[in-house]
């Protein structure tokens, strides 16, 4: 007798669970990570994702709290507490000087770049998360240890093209 699957047990695989982590899509990534056969519990990949996961909680809301202004185009990144803390401002002008490049369609966005190192080698992952506010301070749980992190604010063109108006220098976190 053949082995038949369901359609949701054919795409519940370790990959498209940290594709979802990584888009902030909290509650379906750990529908995926359910719907695993038992068999795979001892894979590495999956036992980061569950501690991730449980870092998270139930607190997974990008809430951005406002923060004073300085007047520049800045980001900051720093990481305390298994929290990433990302301080960051875009100003009216360079948000004007990026819609001119960009033909006006498009968005401010804080673009957060990640490599890590996983059982396979070297993973990245580009995350944009729409800014709320010109000048606030965002933090994230969950994010991948041991990783190299890197954040931009910008412009991001309905086209795709990114229009970085300052980005903060590489941060590398250890597990």
């Amino acid at each position: 007798m053949s082995d038949i699957r369901s359609q949701s047990d054919l795409f519940a695989t370790v990959s498209m669970a940290e594709i979802l982590l990584a888009q902030n899509l909290v509650d379906q990534a750990r529908r995926v990570l359910f719907h695993l056969p038992s068999e795979h519990e001892v894979e590495p990949r999956i036992a980061a994702l569950r501690e991730r996961l449980a870092e998270i909680g139930t607190r997974h809301t990008l809430d951005q709290v406002p923060q004073p202004s300085q007047g520049r185009d800045r980001v900051a990144v720093e990481f305390t507490n298994r929290t990433m803390r990302i301080d960051f401002e875009v100003t009216d002008e360079g948000v004007a000087l990026a819609r001119r490049k960009t033909r006006f369609a498009g968005r401010s966005v804080l673009r957060l770049f990640t490599a890590h190192i996983g059982p396979r080698g070297v993973r990245t992952t580009t995350r944009d998360i729409d800014l709320q506010m010109p000048s606030a301070r965002l933090e994230l749980l969950g994010t991948p240890r041991p990783a190299v992190h890197v954040a931009a604010v910008g412009y991001l063109a309905h086209t795709g093209e990114f229009v970085p108006l300052s980005s903060s220098s590489p941060l590398p976190v250890a597990k």
